[in-house]
């Protein structure tokens, strides 16, 4: 019974450590800037290796290389390509590289702060991250995320004795870091969530006619007549697809209708 009750404390030792260290919060720390929902899931896109400090000169290809792997297994996106970058390149060759490439998105980063705790010290691993729509060179995304981790001391109890543990290391940071950012692509904002279906079908058609992808966006406004045939901002949009394309009848087809409810 003694060596039972032993087993069962050491094990919750282990596992109250474990989740110490392993809990992670969902998003990056600082989300500057985001959409309500990732529109780009049908995109291709292009990982550089990011900036790195001067005290760890690989840290940046690790973390890209890092990220990169997350968002193949997430299937954030349609395909992720990784491109390692020898010399230092603009933004603007950066965006014509991946459209030669025929990706729409970028992904670019920069390590802020690099440091490989011990038994005594802690890790931290603090990342820059930025996606920019190649075509239209708006940025999409924006966040900066941070990750420690703390060495676990021994420890002497009455009943057993605990090992002291390395703090994790910078790549086990990084992998943290990229899960969050994955979690930041994949987040829908709750103002999205409340829509009705008609209007997320209109909202994501929106999206399209601002990436100037009409026939996209014509799919999504059909989808949201089909949910709603009185959706007004569906019907108006669909006027305007109409004029852009020269066809007037029809325009006038659908402003009719808004003016006949």
């Amino acid at each position: 019974m003694p060596y039972f009750n032993k087993k069962i404390f050491f094990l919750l030792f282990l596992l109250l450590s474990f989740l110490s260290i392993s809990c992670i919060s969902t998003l990056p720390e600082y989300v500057h800037k985001r959409p309500l929902k990732n529109y780009w899931a049908e995109s291709n896109v292009v990982v550089f290796s990011f900036d790195s400090p001067v005290n760890a000169p690989y840290a940046g290809y690790a973390a890209a290389k890092i990220l990169y792997q997350e968002l193949i297994k997430s299937n954030i996106f349609k395909q992720v390509v990784f491109e390692y970058v020898f010399d230092d390149l603009t933004l603007e060759d950066k965006i014509r590289k991946s459209l030669s490439k025929g990706c729409e998105l970028i992904i670019t980063g920069k390590i802020n702060y690099y440091f490989e705790g011990s038994l005594l010290e802690e890790s931290r691993v603090d990342e820059e991250i930025q996606i920019t729509n190649a075509i239209s060179k708006e940025r999409i995304w924006y966040a900066e995320t941070i990750r420690t981790g703390k060495p676990i001391k021994s420890k002497d109890y009455f009943i057993f004795a605990s090992k002291g543990k390395k703090a994790p290391t910078p790549m086990d940071l990084m992998t943290y870091n990229a899960k969050k950012i994955c979690k930041m692509i994949q987040w829908v904002s709750p103002d999205f969530e409340i829509l009705s279906e008609d209007m997320k079908m209109v909202n994501i058609a929106k999206h399209y006619l601002k990436e100037k992808d009409i026939e996209k966006a014509n799919v999504y406004f059909k989808e949201a007549l089909k949910i709603n045939p009185d959706n007004f901002a569906a019907l108006y949009y669909m006027g305007v697809l109409h004029e852009e394309k020269g066809d007037k009848i029809q325009a006038m087809e659908m402003y009719h209708k808004i003016i006949n409810k």
